[in-house]
């Protein structure tokens, strides 16, 4: 008491500082920065009192990490996010907080950086980090709008494209006389066009040739192949990281057995590298492209002059050098049989093992099968699979399975779970043909 009204505080011989108005009974007063233990002290009306020492700790450090960068500045939901820094402890519960107050699913936490999955309700936006009670925000993210996948397939039946809703099934069809469907090898999306390959039509007199039908429109326009020679057959089409379609053909007069290039605007042909491939084309089921290795990656079943089968055929697209890796026997117990090739956007690969009616994930290097599910009715009568990167989904379509009741149908493969859901298509005309499963991403 009778502290007046313009006290002097101090601690040892470090003054405090006064915070507000003191009263003649209460004053507040800061800690000032170098003060050390020792007796408070109050100095009011020309008279001072010492009180009892006062204990002057150390500053506690903070706990909250140093945040130096984010990983990217746009990306969707489901996306990881890398947050950089130091200072992360690995035992600490952080929080990561979006735009739209939506906490995002941290996967991993180092000492250097922290991985948060980006949430479905995410917004763009600030984004804040918080741990033991702190949080500041730490950057901003632009949340890119979700493109969900489109499924298209040919029905020679009707000549028409058509759209596949992969929840229900139902149809959508695309133009109308698409001349298209006959002894097909494949189709790719490409600019917003689906973009197939026919060996010949007898009936319309047409040789190799490739047929882009617009997915808007429906209006269609075939390209006979130009500079393709003397070749027998052609096997396998996929798309490259530059936007040329990838073709194998083969001449058995002349033992040739290469892949080309086919400049998909005006369908020129060039023939990849000097090296024949003999190990591959003959019962194929499918090839892709191998971003990562710059190949062209086809699964072989047999071949009378290849005495190891299947096996996976690897063709680098700069050499046309082959790398022949077959399926280990100690893997293929079951039997041989494989049903529809397909790659993961992380360079996976996968196919249908129909001995045992799973799926398999095929290592690039040595051959080895990874199982997923069991017992998936799929494989009799197939027509090509391809990546969902959405719903991580390998899906195929089939045309008839003497197991199940509905069919046609898409069959859709969870690659982590195995989980199977099997959707009829519809509607269907009395006769239904369907070649060349396509996916636009």
């Amino acid at each position: 008491k009778n502290f007046g009204s313009a006290p002097t505080v101090k601690i040892g011989n470090a003054i405090m500082t006064i915070d507000g108005t003191p009263t003649d009974t209460e004053i507040f007063a800061f800690i000032p920065d170098g003060a050390t233990t020792g007796r408070i002290s109050v100095t009011a009306n020309g008279d001072t009192y010492t009180g009892g020492e006062f204990e002057v700790t150390e500053d506690e450090e903070s706990s909250f990490p140093t945040v130096d960068s984010l990983s990217d500045t746009e990306l969707g939901p489901g996306d990881v996010l890398t947050i950089s820094g130091s200072g992360f402890d690995p035992d600490a519960t952080y929080v990561v907080t979006f735009s739209n107050n939506v906490q995002g699913t941290i996967t991993e936490i180092t000492e250097n950086h922290i991985k948060v999955e980006v949430p479905e309700d995410a917004a763009s936006g600030e984004i804040t980090l918080s741990v033991n009670n702190e949080t500041d925000t730490i950057g901003s993210l632009n949340i890119s709008e979700v493109v969900i996948p489109e499924l298209y397939i040919f029905d020679y039946t009707l000549d028409k494209l058509a759209k596949i809703n992969i929840e229900t099934g139902e149809l959508t069809y695309i133009g109308e006389d698409i001349p298209y469907g006959y002894n097909t090898l494949n189709a790719v999306i490409l600019d917003n066009e689906y973009i197939g390959f026919q060996m010949d039509n007898p009936q319309l007199n047409t040789e190799p040739s490739l047929v882009k039908i617009n997915l808007e429109t429906g209006v269609s326009t075939t390209t006979y192949i130009q500079g393709w020679g003397e070749v027998d057959s052609f096997d396998d089409m996929t798309l490259n990281d530059d936007n040329e379609l990838i073709i194998f053909h083969e001449n058995e007069d002349s033992q040739s057995h290469k892949v080309a290039k086919i400049n998909p605007n005006d369908a020129t042909f060039a023939d990849i590298g000097t090296i024949n491939v003999p190990e591959y084309g003959n019962n194929t089921r499918g090839a892709v492209y191998h971003s990562g290795n710059n190949e062209y990656v086809g699964l072989a079943i047999d071949n009378a002059d290849y005495e190891t089968e299947p096996a996976l055929v690897r063709i680098n697209l700069d050499s046309g050098e082959a790398t022949i890796v077959p399926i280990p026997e100690n893997e293929l117990t079951a039997g041989k049989s494989f049903d529809d090739f397909a790659i993961d956007d992380d360079d996976n690969l996968y196919a249908y093992y129909s001995s045992e009616d799973r799926l398999v994930k095929i290592d690039i290097n040595n051959g080895e099968l990874t199982r997923i599910g069991e017992n998936i009715g799929y494989g009799n009568n197939t027509r090509g699979m391809v990546y969902h990167p959405v719903n991580n989904e390998i899906i195929g379509f089939q045309m008839d399975n003497e197991n199940q009741e509905t069919a046609p149908s898409i069959v859709r493969i969870n690659v982590e779970t195995g989980k199977v859901t099997t959707v009829p298509v519809y509607p269907l005309p009395e006769s239904v043909n369907f070649t060349d499963l396509a996916i636009k991403k």
